[in-house]
């Protein structure tokens, strides 16, 4: 009997090591991993979190920069619109396709007067005609028009001053290039070849401040919110002259409510 007792606690010495040694291989072999892999992760964690409250003054002024850049943009871009571009809406489609009808002329017309008070002979710009399809009312830009001009003036130095006039054009007039004339007789004009685009941004109505408010807790306090928002800037056109632009064509091309032959 004693040796049977003696077997039994033999036996069960010997589960209980085995036990205690399988407990060991899997902690070792499994928990202590992810416990040091927790470790690791807390510790980056922590290092984010300090590198991102040393880095947050920072990255706020950058932000406040960005706010004042993106105001003193909007404000030139509202200027652009109010003074150098024609007073076009496609917000009715039907009013828009009558207004691009008379559009051609007055634009001619205004280009011209502003042309002949620079002092110098400028020819080779034209401004086709729309057709009578409806525009897209959500068309923002008419289609560039690009010319090669001709520019007759005195001398080169009165060629100079032509060109610092062109930005106080009443239309918005992009320089592409400039070819010179070769050499010429004294005293004979002289004439150069300017290649501009004419940009024509459709207006867009202004869109009225949206107030909110809810009520909060039993107190019945109301929390308000406004937002606004204004005119965008105009959508990039793909192709010109024959590509889509807007909702018409203007010289073969798609543009705002019409198609200019």
């Amino acid at each position: 009997m004693t040796q049977l007792r003696l077997t039994r606690v033999q036996v069960a010495a010997g589960g209980l090591a085995i036990a205690v040694a399988i407990c060991a291989i899997f902690f070792f072999l499994f928990i202590r991993p992810k416990q040091a892999s927790i470790a690791r992760m807390t510790k980056n964690a922590e290092e984010i979190n300090q590198q991102v409250k040393a880095d947050r003054p920072k990255y706020e002024k950058e932000l406040a920069a960005a706010k004042v850049a993106a105001a003193d943009a909007r404000k030139k871009f509202d200027e652009i619109m109010k003074t150098r571009m024609p007073d076009v809406s496609f917000q009715d489609p039907l009013a828009a396709m009558f207004r691009l009808q008379s559009l051609p002329k007055e634009e001619g017309q205004l280009l011209s007067a502003w042309f002949n008070s620079t002092g110098a002979q400028v020819s080779g710009y034209s401004f086709p005609a729309f057709s009578t399809d409806l525009p897209d009312p959500s068309a923002r830009t008419l289609p560039d028009l690009k010319w090669n001009l001709s520019v007759t003036v005195k001398d080169f130095p009165a060629f100079l001053d032509w060109l610092e006039k062109l930005p106080k054009a009443p239309r918005l007039l992009e320089l592409e290039g400039i070819n010179l004339p070769g050499m010429r007789p004294p005293g004979t004009p002289f004439t150069a070849t300017v290649s501009v685009v004419l940009h024509e941004w459709v207006k867009r109505p202004q869109q009225p401040a949206v107030q909110t408010a809810q009520a909060a807790g039993s107190s019945g306090a109301a929390a308000g919110a406004q937002t606004t928002s204004g005119t965008a800037a105009p959508a990039a056109s793909v192709g010109r002259g024959g590509g889509r632009r807007g909702g018409g064509r203007r010289g073969g091309g798609r543009r705002g409510g019409g198609r200019r032959g």
